[in-house]
């Protein structure tokens, strides 16, 4: 598997994993009460959540950045 491919699979696995969060979170939501809600929403969820967002756009990128690389490179032989 190349690096590129790895990357790729990578972005893949986070975006399942996001989606996997997004899940649980919502399982778990109806069970909490509104007040417990709301403040692990603003200490920690918000975080999460965009943390999780950006983590598979992120390695994406790398991956794209790598691929223009390696053919750049490939150019220059």
């Amino acid at each position: 598997m190349s690096d590129v491919q790895h990357l790729g699979s990578l972005r893949d696995s986070a975006a399942d994993a996001r989606r996997t969060l997004e899940t649980s979170i919502s399982r778990v939501d109806g069970e909490w009460n509104d007040g417990a809600r709301r403040r692990f929403e603003a200490d920690h969820l918000a975080a999460i959540r965009s943390d999780a967002r950006h983590l598979a756009v992120d390695v994406g990128e790398i991956a794209h950045l790598v691929e223009e690389v390696i053919d750049q490179l490939s150019q220059h032989r």
